[in-house]
């Protein structure tokens, strides 16, 4: 049984087996798309949950009233984020 397509207006005739791998492929390359999508939201989903967690501190901090010096694992002064 021949399978017809069409390729920039030219329409052919393909095997039975060329259409059987043909269609293999395009489940294979849907496939890692697929997973090619999902690992560009993981990154994402990171970002959110730290600025998430950050928000949550400073929050914390404002209800708790904790003002003051906060230092860092070697006892120095940490003003903000980039100085850790």
């Amino acid at each position: 049984m021949e399978n017809r397509f069409a390729i920039g207006g030219t329409l052919g005739e393909i095997s039975q087996e060329q259409y059987d791998a043909l269609q293999r492929e395009i489940v294979e390359t849907e496939q890692k798309l697929k997973d090619l999508e999902e690992q560009a939201e993981q990154p994402a989903t990171a970002v959110q949950k730290i600025a998430a967690s950050g928000e949550k501190i400073r929050k914390f901090h404002q209800v708790r009233g904790v003002h003051g010096v906060f230092r860092d694992v070697e006892g120095d002064q940490v003003h903000g984020v980039r100085d850790l």
